[in-house]
């Protein structure tokens, strides 16, 4: 019976320090596990500081030059192609082509243009810079061709007008002196 007794108590003594053991192998496993989390999170902190320093850095150098670099933009709906003469939107317009290089004759047909858009009742107008390079091979210095039926067939020689209806031409106008006579 005695020997029951010790050897109840050395199972309560190992059981007791196996317990012990347990915690204390615990413990340091959450305490190592802490330590591995704010290893991790103080260096993604340090990437994440980093980054903000960078970007700010870069984000006012990209501010000083666009100071100095800042022009203002605008879409100009009313510029076209040759190429889109016959295929606007609308069922009926006008289109001017001119050379907008020549600022005497640039000057005039804005204005023209601009004069005839502030009437009550217009036709919406469209423009089209024949010195644009995409625009030159339409240009003529021989005789135009006043009835073309595609943008392909256009030969202009020098300022003219056209009025298009349900994509085909209706009018066709040529000189500085007849456009302005049917713009006013």
């Amino acid at each position: 019976m005695a020997n029951r007794k010790t050897r109840r108590k050395e199972q309560k003594k190992n059981s007791k320090k196996k317990v012990e053991e347990l915690e204390v192998k615990t413990k340091t496993d959450m305490l190592n596990k802490l330590i591995i989390a704010l290893i991790v999170i103080c260096i993604l902190s340090m990437f994440y500081l980093l980054t903000l320093y960078i970007t700010n850095k870069h984000s006012d150098k990209n501010n000083d030059t666009e100071e100095a670099e800042s022009t203002e933009t605008s879409i100009n709906y009313e510029k076209i192609l040759v190429g889109n003469t016959f295929t606007m939107s609308d069922t009926d317009y006008i289109v001017v082509f001119y050379d907008t290089s020549n600022s005497d004759i640039s000057s005039v047909y804005s204005n023209l243009i601009s004069t005839y858009k502030e009437k009550e009742e217009h036709l919406p107008i469209y423009y089209v810079d024949m010195n644009n390079t995409l625009n030159k091979k339409f240009a003529t210095t021989e005789e135009s061709n006043k009835n073309p039926t595609k943008a392909s067939e256009l030969a202009i020689n020098g300022p003219t007008l056209v009025r298009i209806t349900n994509s085909e031409l209706v009018e066709y106008v040529e000189g500085e002196e007849a456009i302005t006579g049917y713009l006013s």
